[in-house]
């Protein structure tokens, strides 16, 4: 009988050097070189396809996720204005890059609103703006707070929930640098209902 060692013994022939390189009659056990690269190049055939996809879907995964946590707190806001009977505003500072909700602090007949934090509620009144998320407009009642001064970026930008529960007109143009269409970052436009305080979602810019 043969031991592990025989399997490349001269007498039992170079057939049984089966998955081996055979060597002056000796068999070593490993790979070619060619082997290798070709392995090497499904395994990088395989990355260039299965990479970009992974990407796509977690961009797509955060951005959807953001958009859901807006329409939370505009919900919330939508429902402390009707509770409380006063006006709110829901605050971008695109310096911190959060998001914020405000109540009316003093008497809605004054001429200028005082807002502030809310405190003691049940549930989340601020949340982040992801990184990959770049806004491009923000359009308030047509006019866009983006574009409000030249020659320098805007710190913030806010819109209103009145106390009857209804909202300003509000269309937020983006791109979201972490997915692609046609090569170029993915625009994404946001329309919000003045009556529900809920973002419909386009896959294109939205105008006024």
């Amino acid at each position: 009988m043969f031991g592990i060692g025989d399997a490349c013994h001269p007498r039992v022939g170079r057939k049984k050097c089966v998955g081996l390189t055979h060597h002056q009659g000796h068999c070593n056990i490993g790979f070619t070189l060619l082997e290798i690269l070709i392995a090497l190049l499904i395994v990088g055939l395989m990355g260039a396809i299965i990479i970009p996809n992974l990407t796509g879907r977690t961009a797509r995964y955060e951005r959807e996720a953001f958009i859901s946590e807006l329409n939370r707190i505009t919900q919330f806001a939508w429902q402390q204005s009707i509770m409380t009977n006063k006006m709110h505003r829901v605050l971008f500072n695109f310096e911190q890059n959060n998001i914020v909700v405000e109540k009316q602090l003093n008497d809605a007949t004054e001429k200028k609103e005082v807002f502030g934090p809310i405190t003691g509620a049940y549930v989340e009144s601020d949340m982040k703006i992801p990184a990959q998320l770049r806004m491009k407009q923000f359009f308030v009642e047509g006019q866009d707070e983006l574009g409000r001064f030249v020659g320098r970026a805007t710190k913030d930008a806010w819109f209103y929930i009145f106390s009857d529960g209804t909202t300003q007109q509000v269309t937020i143009n983006m791109v979201d640098i972490k997915d692609k269409k046609n090569n170029k970052p993915r625009p994404v436009g946001l329309v919000l209902n003045p009556f529900t305080a809920q973002f419909a979602v386009y896959d294109e810019y939205k105008s006024t």
